[in-house]
């Protein structure tokens, strides 16, 4: 963690896996598991935008659904 911090004070944007990649270049063998959890414990978080994917467009067209209170009997 000593290592940990002063890097993402010059880095905030690094992740835990590019953290893990900097670590080892500096000669610590670690794994990606150990830095994400000394990550979580000191409540280090990347300022990566997170995906919005569930937030709808506002200009994109609405269409209706056409088949609400049809009953479907068969096929074709």
């Amino acid at each position: 963690m000593a290592k940990i911090d002063p890097q993402f004070l010059e880095t905030p944007f690094y992740s835990a896996q590019q953290m893990t990649w900097y670590l080892r270049a500096e000669g610590h063998p670690v794994k990606i598991q150990r830095v994400r959890r000394l990550m979580t414990l000191v409540g280090l978080m990347p300022i990566n935008r997170q995906p919005r994917t569930g937030t709808p467009v506002k200009v994109h067209k609405v269409y209706l659904y056409l088949l609400r209170g049809v009953s479907i009997e068969r096929p074709n």
